[in-house]
């Protein structure tokens, strides 16, 4: 998920359905071709339907799912903008599983098990 949310605050240009979406944060009052909202911080609704098929992916990848990803023209029409063309923006690049965090968060709850079990079978007579 970082490297999609890295890709949308990049300045490379980002067409989807059609559109191009601006790079950077709407002026205030906001602005769909935009990537992000006007705090700079919270992503834009077109990124927001981006981000959100880049979760129904993972969740496919990870449980063996098929869940049906939102086409750009439905992302866009979400946003109140109007796109042509078919198919959605391929997320897949941005979906690694299992994250690396994963393994380390993985490897410390081994390592507390163990000492915790350790612990109990020394205090045992």
């Amino acid at each position: 998920m970082f490297h999609l949310i890295g890709r949308l605050a990049d300045t490379t240009p980002l067409v989807i359905g059609g559109v191009t979406l601006t790079p950077g944060s709407a002026p205030s009052g906001g602005n769909a071709n935009y990537r992000f909202l006007p705090d700079g911080t919270h992503p834009g609704t077109v990124a927001q339907g981006l981000m959100g098929n880049a979760f129904l992916q993972a969740i496919d990848r990870g449980y063996g799912e098929s869940l049906t990803l939102q086409s750009d023209l439905k992302i866009l029409g979400n946003a109140s903008l109007v796109g042509s063309g078919s198919g959605a923006f391929d997320v897949s690049p941005y979906v690694i599983l299992p994250e690396p965090g994963t393994w380390i968060l993985l490897a410390i709850g081994c390592v507390g098990l163990l000492v915790a079990r350790l612990t109990l079978a020394s205090s045992v007579p």
